[in-house]
């Protein structure tokens, strides 16, 4: 550009007529979408010539940033992949460093939830630069696994028969195993034979059907020759 103080002044054609202003702002609202010939004049104060240049200015849609739907995961789920779009040319942002330290693939929208506490989490896709820059935020709720207890020490003589298992709570989980005689109300058939025999308690919360499962061994013992 010339600086000798001279008067420039963009003009648009077509629909662009009214989507700049003499100083160069234009307003891509106002074009719409397309291609749009902006022309600039400018006039000498030296010599009083004028002259001028063509420029196009391309207005696009942008594409929008979308994070999906909001979802409530349980802790222990393995890695959870965003169903975000567009999927190429996409960054995921978390906003806190616990956020942020759980996303495996910035790109691609992997996090894991073992990273994060209970509670409610934002995480963010962004897209675009400019004009075209575009966000969204998908609210992730983390539910926390339910907590098992069994307590006592299960010990018993071979010939005792079916026997109960310790005190176990919450109720309504399944016992596994061998030897487990009713997996739901907690018996063990002591006949089995002697030794130590592991089995497992699973339980699955109805609020938020999340499951989580904890060991417990069962001793058995022989009874004396007589």
């Amino acid at each position: 550009l010339n600086n000798d103080g001279g008067i420039g002044v963009f003009t648009g054609l077509g629909n662009a007529e009214n989507a700049i202003n003499e100083g160069g702002e234009f307003n891509p609202i106002i074009s719409g979408n397309g291609d749009f010939d902006i022309i600039y004049s400018y006039t000498s104060s030296e010599t009083g010539c004028t002259n001028s240049d063509t420029l196009i200015v391309s207005v696009s849609p942008p594409i929008p940033a979308m994070a999906g739907e909001d979802t409530t995961l349980c802790i222990n789920i393995p890695e959870l992949e965003f169903d975000g779009s567009p999927n190429i040319g996409a960054t995921w942002l978390g906003e806190t460093i616990e956020q942020q330290n759980a996303i495996i693939d910035e790109s691609s929208g992997i996090i894991n939830p073992s990273l994060l506490s209970t509670g409610t989490h934002n995480f963010i896709i962004e897209f675009g630069t400019g004009t075209c820059y575009s966000t969204d935020t998908i609210v992730v709720t983390i539910d926390p696994l339910p907590e098992l207890i069994v307590t006592g020490l299960d010990v018993f003589c071979v010939n005792e028969g079916e026997v109960p298992l310790s005190t176990f709570s919450p109720f309504g989980g399944t016992w596994e195993g061998v030897g487990i005689a009713d997996a739901i109300n907690g018996t063990f058939n002591s006949g089995i034979g002697t030794g130590d025999w592991d089995l497992l308690y699973w339980f699955t919360d109805p609020s938020t059907t999340c499951t989580d499962t904890t060991s417990h061994t069962v001793t058995i013992l022989d009874i004396p020759v007589v």
